[in-house]
């Protein structure tokens, strides 16, 4: 076989098969080279992606919690109920967006809730970091609202089967 005949065999008319005025020729199809990282990569970078996450989950549900009894003289400052509100709207979308799986969802607000209910629970010594004034009750029940309805609105995202219809 010619010089010139490996080089059409290889994909391209120019020296080592490349296409001339390509930079490095070009994919089956005329298409450019896929460039960026891998499969693999890509994967692991999604999961560490989601642990992170996961983390931050964790860790805003305690700093929440110890901000319940926060009081501005004798007036309770309800930050710790906004913070769960936002925290466990936003939490569940930017992980199934960046996992890019919907149902990885459901695990912000079920570490919330979990690490929420830890601190709610008197320890043996009588301390607690939750207490059951209009505040934690607020924060409870608005934190976990909140967490169902981030977790149902990125998971019902895309679909578009109705109740009945018998698509799913």
């Amino acid at each position: 076989m010619s010089r010139s005949g490996r080089a059409a065999v290889a994909g391209g008319s120019g020296p080592g098969g490349a296409v001339p005025g390509t930079a490095g020729g070009t994919a089956a199809g005329g298409r450019p080279p896929q460039r960026g990282p891998g499969p693999v990569r890509g994967a692991a970078v999604r999961v560490v992606a989601g642990l992170l996450l996961a983390g931050i989950a964790v860790e805003a549900a305690v700093v929440e919690c110890f901000l319940v009894p926060l009081h501005v003289g004798r007036w309770p400052l309800p930050v710790s109920v906004l913070a769960a509100v936002v925290g466990n709207v936003w939490l569940p979308r930017s992980i199934a967006r960046l996992t890019g799986a919907r149902r990885t969802a459901l695990l912000p607000p079920v570490l919330w809730l979990v690490v929420v209910l830890v601190l709610a629970a008197p320890r043996p010594e009588g301390d607690l970091v939750v207490p059951g004034n209009l505040t934690g009750l607020a924060f409870l029940f608005l934190g976990a609202i909140a967490g169902a309805v981030g977790a149902a609105s990125t998971i019902m995202a895309g679909r578009t089967g109705r109740i009945g219809t018998g698509n799913v």
